[in-house]
């Protein structure tokens, strides 16, 4: 450059050089991993944020990153940087994590993300579309059970693999903190069944379906754990043998948790040899111990007996119990033809010998003589 100077008639000029340098300037790029701009209300997606230097003197300076959501709504989409500041220099780091998070309150939609890069006066931006589904739904079947329940989670409306995702989606399901299971969605929808593991009884506990990678997804439904049941227990004791005529005495006990309790309700019934049924009077002797009398008939109450006894306690299972007992004839009755046939044969056996003792003494010759043959 010349610059000059005139007066009159007299001029003078000098030549300077100036050496023009480009400002070092800065690019901003990101990285979002297949998927990551599809999140469902209520989980987060991350986007990697790079610096890059564009002169060909490097730049040097420290970047701050912020963020805006467009349409701005209620519950709408949080941005956060980590770290806020990116920057070539030693004690710095060129990378930063911008994590994308909503609420189960968060509008279903497409939003714009811009993110701005500011270092002194040089300012970048760049925008990034991300798509809120709504949040997926977990049932469960049944919704509560003691420990040890059969539990089917259906889910419904999670993001097919096919859509946008080119990998295998896992999905966690656990009880609590505890994994009960993990699978590979196939579908929008899955059915998973598990079972209740060692739990706090009487309080809700929460059933998660979580998809740890690309997004941060929980969906989660409740799940409440009720006291085991009681265990009700029923015995029947009625003897072995009884004769015709003889009162068969019955004892039912009921138990509960293995202690003797009186129960709602208890029914007694006597099954006849003949088939039959009799439904006896069960009195409470005890807290939990019955007792029934059943007065065999004399005749025509030969053979087997079957009892059965059924109890019923509110709040707790039903149980029952099965005896027997035999009715059989006395020894007197079973022996009764041998006892006649040993009566009768005595019997014979006392006359011969009256006959012969009246031959000896010689009744029966002064009878011969008495009447003698013509």
């Amino acid at each position: 450059m010349t610059v000059t100077g005139t007066s009159g008639s007299i001029s003078h000029f000098v030549t300077l050089t100036v050496h023009v340098v480009v400002q070092p300037d800065f690019q901003l790029f990101i990285s979002i991993p297949p998927g990551g701009n599809i999140v469902f209300a209520g989980g987060s997606t991350s986007v990697g944020v790079q610096l890059f230097s564009t002169s060909t003197s490097s730049f040097n300076g420290t970047v701050t990153l912020t963020g805006q959501v467009s349409p701005l709504t209620s519950n709408g989409p949080t941005l956060s940087f980590n770290p806020t500041q990116i920057t070539f220099a030693p004690t710095g780091t060129p990378f930063s994590q911008l994590t994308i998070s909503t609420t189960a309150s968060t509008p279903p939609g497409n939003y714009t993300i811009t993110v701005k890069g500011a270092s002194g006066t040089l300012v970048h931006t760049f925008q990034l579309q991300l798509t809120v589904l709504p949040q997926p739904v977990l049932t469960l079947s049944p919704t509560s059970g003691p420990v040890g329940t059969q539990v089917r989670v259906h889910g419904s409306g999670f993001l097919n693999p096919s859509q946008d995702r080119f990998f295998p989606v896992e999905l966690q399901i656990t009880f609590d903190d505890q994994l009960v299971g993990f699978f590979f969605l196939q579908g929008s929808s899955f059915n998973f069944t598990f079972d209740v593991p060692d739990a706090q009884a009487g309080i809700a506990h929460q059933v998660h379906a979580k998809e740890l990678f690309p997004s941060s997804l929980d969906v989660q439904a409740s799940f409440l754990v009720l006291p085991e049941p009681s265990t009700l227990t029923v015995s029947v004791n009625a003897g072995t043998i009884y004769f015709p005529g003889d009162t068969a005495t019955i004892f039912a006990t009921t138990n509960l948790n293995g202690q003797l309790t009186t129960v709602t309700s208890l029914q007694l019934i006597l099954v006849t040899p003949n088939g039959s049924n009799i439904t006896l009077n069960a009195v409470l002797v005890t807290p939990g111990v019955y007792k029934a009398s059943y007065a065999i008939p004399s005749t025509g109450s030969i053979g087997t007996y079957g009892i059965i006894v059924r109890a019923h306690q509110t709040g707790s299972s039903d149980d029952s119990a099965l005896a027997s007992f035999e009715v059989k004839p006395t020894w007197l009755q079973a022996n009764g033809r041998n006892v006649i046939t040993a009566t009768s044969i005595v019997g014979a056996v006392g006359t011969v010998g009256v006959v012969a003792l009246a031959w000896r003494k010689g009744y029966f010759t002064r009878r011969k003589d008495e009447f003698p043959i013509p």
